[in-house]
């Protein structure tokens, strides 16, 4: 993360322009890259069917321009959180207001922290899976499952390989995704199966 993330954030506000956001983008009706990444947000704030007033995180936030949106298109109080020090930082200078917060944090942590847990009525993630290895998916599933309320629904956005590469590619390792994999549905489908029910799938 200190390596790649926290690189600059100027940096970062040339590479990705306006949304500040990394990871795939929603094309569908889209124009350019800007509209695409916002169609991207709108796609997940959907599929959260969230109610204004109601307690959403979003785990590996980025800069927190998802979270922004999010806040603003619901009026859903949302918390981000981001193992990045400098997003967390970026977010909160630019984007921090009542009921939209930042806290820079491993999400295990936030999972461990009594205040938090079962305290959530939505929680979503998108780009965080590819972060956190295959073999961490349990964990970071249950602490999902362990931070929403019995109601609640989580809507996790994923790049996505059709078969497991238990490695990652040479170039994306040095120059995009350190440490990362990529997940199959294989991978991800036998931890899940037993902990929530999966209402929507979505390529």
């Amino acid at each position: 993360t200190t390596k790649h993330y926290d690189a600059g954030n100027d940096l970062y506000e040339v590479m990705l322009g306006p949304t500040m956001s990394y990871t795939c983008a929603y094309w569908k009706n889209a124009n350019n890259l800007d509209e695409a990444q916002t169609n991207k947000f709108d796609l997940v704030y959907r599929k959260l069917e969230a109610s204004p007033g109601m307690k959403a995180l979003d785990l590996g936030m980025g800069w927190g321009t998802a979270a922004a949106y999010m806040h603003q298109q619901g009026g859903i109080d949302v918390t981000g959180v981001s193992l990045s020090e400098q997003q967390v930082k970026w977010a909160s200078e630019h984007l921090a207001r009542p009921g939209l917060r930042f806290i820079w944090a491993d999400y295990r942590d936030h999972c461990e922290d009594p205040k938090y847990i079962g305290t959530y009525d939505r929680m979503y993630s998108i780009g965080l899976l590819e972060h956190i290895g295959f073999k961490n998916y349990d964990v970071f599933f249950r602490c999902v499952k362990r931070l929403l309320k019995p109601d609640g629904l989580a809507v996790i956005h994923t790049i996505g390989e059709p078969d497991f590469v238990p490695s990652g590619d040479a170039f994306l390792e040095t120059y995009i995704f350190p440490g990362g994999v990529v997940p199959a549905m294989s991978t991800i489908i036998p931890v899940v199966e037993d902990l929530f029910i999966v209402e929507d799938f979505q390529n």
